[in-house]
């Protein structure tokens, strides 16, 4: 490594970034991917419980209002 200069790593398009940089971008990335999963947990969780209501609408039917007088 040359004095004064930051080590770096290799991009895909060929272009160096510092390695500091690289670094501190990994927490940014797991953080983002930790969020996107638990946001894809949720989303499950919710076509679910819709499905369970149906279900339950399937096989009893809507509930019925009793008409106010």
């Amino acid at each position: 490594m040359v004095e004064g200069r930051l080590p770096t790593g290799k991009q895909a398009d060929g272009e160096s970034q510092p390695l500091i940089q690289q670094q501190q971008m990994v927490p940014l990335q797991d953080s983002y991917v930790r969020s996107r999963a638990e946001t894809l947990h949720n989303v499950e969780s919710t076509i679910h419980e819709f499905g369970q209501h149906f279900h339950t609408i399937g096989n009893h039917g809507f509930p019925t209002r009793r008409a106010c007088n």
